[in-house]
């Protein structure tokens, strides 16, 4: 039933291929809609560092782009969770201080996630 793909040492830059195998695999076992939306949470959120991952494992020093990647990576996890307000704030100089004033997040319903995981979520009769 499953095929193994290739073995690698890195095994931290392998969760998202990991969890999306698994959502396309054997999603049809898993019956508690909140496992469904836990399984796709993880393969979104990893979906997130592609980028990052992909541009460090070049055989080529990249010292120099490390500041502009990580900005853009806090970014973009600063847009799924902090309101506009905070986010701007953090484009202008990037500090971890919007994220400390509890104010600066988005109410649950507002968080940014796929609609996958909104529909799981919706057939769940009450959260945890």
């Amino acid at each position: 039933m499953f095929r193994l793909l290739k073995d690698v040492s890195t095994r931290w830059l392998t969760i998202g291929p990991a969890a999306s195998r698994l959502r396309k695999e054997i999603i049809w076992l898993i019956k508690q809609p909140i496992m469904k939306a836990d399984c796709q949470f993880v393969v979104d959120s990893s979906n997130l560092f592609i980028r990052f991952t992909e541009n460090f494992q070049q055989d080529v020093p990249l010292v120099h782009k490390l500041h502009a990647e990580l900005n853009l990576l806090i970014l973009t996890l600063a847009g799924r969770v902090l309101k506009p307000v905070a986010t701007e704030k953090l484009r202008d100089e990037l500090t971890l201080q919007p994220f400390e004033d509890e104010k600066n997040f988005l109410l649950l319903l507002q968080t940014v996630v796929s609609d996958v995981i909104v529909d799981c979520l919706e057939s769940v009769d009450e959260l945890p």
